[in-house]
Formats: C-alpha cells, structure tokens, sequence
C-alpha cells in the first residue's frame, strides 16, 4: 500500500484530546535512551499536527484520511530511540 500526502499542516488550535480515553500517565520504554512516563499534559505540550493522507492499496481501493496527534520527531528526539540494526536511523 502506497501513500501520497496531500497537506501537512502545523495547527495549534485543536480540539482537545479526549481524557476519558487517557491513563493518567503513558510510558514509552523499551529500546530507548530516555524511557518516560507523559501525563495528558505533558503529551499536549508535545505539539499537535494534522495530516491528510490518500492511500492508494493495490486491491484497487483509494480512500482519504486526515489524522492527527503529536508529532512523531517530537517523541523521537524527547526519548531517542536506541538503533537496533547497524544501519538504523531515527
């Protein structure tokens, strides 16, 4: 499945995140050089962006999408993933 992004944009007036579908703290751990554990707001403080995607499967199906949430590199650079691989880059 291929996919083509048609916009990105930055947005900072969003709707807020929904806090009954949150814990009161995520963790991100593992193969990491910074395991942490983010609050509602802490992740909020992250960013936020917004993404339209159109996906073209190789079913033969087309169909659009617009996600968002914090942006990945934010959580990359916050935690710094350790490389797995000799050749892994994030």
């Amino acid at each position: 499945m291929a996919s083509t992004s048609l916009r990105l944009s930055k947005s900072v007036a969003h709707d807020p995140l929904p806090k009954s579908r949150f814990l009161p703290s995520d963790k991100v751990g593992g193969l990491v050089e910074n395991p942490v554990a983010l609050s509602l707001g802490e992740i909020e403080k992250l960013g936020y962006v917004e993404q339209i995607t159109m996906h073209h499967c190789v079913q033969g199906w087309t169909g659009i999408a617009k996600w968002g949430g914090i942006p990945m590199k934010a959580l990359v650079e916050l935690v710094r993933p350790k490389p797995v691989l000799p050749l892994s880059n994030w």
